[in-house]
């Protein structure tokens, strides 16, 4: 049996993270992307000192290698991403990832280095090769709308780039973050072949369904877990509890 790993992300304050730390949350995401949960660098510097010590001073393993003749097919790129992942949960726990769109990468770069950020998550239209450009582990998002079908979004998605991918639905202002669910058909397709990373419209009402179907490896969350804009820590809380009381089979 396994469990599926939790993201809270959009947290705005230290004791966001605090308690999302203190409930069992895997990723904690700061979002540096416009939107209505951006944050300053200054913001994120007093949330950051709420946690451990930032993962480079243990980073021990990088992503799998393209290559690799083992990964020769492609088809464990993202399954040894996750592994190398799970392993720096072992380390530090929870992962501070930080979200950008459509920012210039030595800006992203000077962000992460600045405040320590473990994992980068690309959430706009941000080439794959840019993925090689940032100096931290990238999460790939990759967005579906209304009239995306499994084998477009499949095409869409490039091995050798970002150690995770993710799935999102498109709507909304900035393009992902609206809090609407897409089509988890797609994401069970994807799910079949690759680890994923699925967001898009969860709650506490639809994620037991949304894991069962879709079998995600990480479930990532942020209006869900919201109250009026502002982080809930009772439906934080929850969300983390019912997730994990979800048990999958291998």
């Amino acid at each position: 049996m396994r469990m599926t790993l939790v993201k809270i992300c959009g947290n705005q304050t230290p004791d966001d993270i605090r308690f999302a730390a203190s409930v069992g949350a895997d990723f904690v995401g700061i979002v540096f992307a416009k939107s209505n949960r951006q944050v300053s660098v200054t913001q994120a510097h007093t949330m950051m000192r709420s946690l451990d010590e930032p993962l480079e001073s243990n980073e021990f393993s990088l992503p799998p290698s393209v290559l690799n003749d083992n990964n020769s097919d492609g088809t464990s790129w993202f399954d040894q991403g996750a592994l190398v992942i799970e392993n720096y949960l072992k380390i530090k726990k929870p992962l501070t990832v930080g979200v950008f769109a459509d920012q210039p990468i030595e800006q992203i770069n000077e962000i992460v280095e600045e405040l320590g950020i473990d994992l980068v998550q690309f959430s706009g239209s941000e080439s794959w090769s840019d993925c090689l450009l940032v100096t931290k582990q990238v999460i790939k998002v990759v967005h579906v709308n209304d009239a995306s079908t499994p084998f477009e979004i499949e095409e869409k998605i490039k091995l050798g780039f970002s150690i995770g991918l993710g799935l999102d639905s498109s709507s909304g202002k900035y393009g992902g973050g609206s809090g609407e669910s897409f089509d988890w058909d797609i994401a069970e397709h994807i799910s079949g072949k690759w680890p994923i990373m699925l967001s898009g419209g969860l709650n506490i009402n639809n994620v037991t369904e949304a894991i069962h179907k879709v079998s995600p490896w990480m479930v990532d969350v942020s209006s869900g877990t919201e109250t009026d804009g502002k982080k809930d820590y009772v439906l934080v809380e929850k969300f983390i509890n019912t997730v994990h009381s979800v048990d999958l089979e291998v």
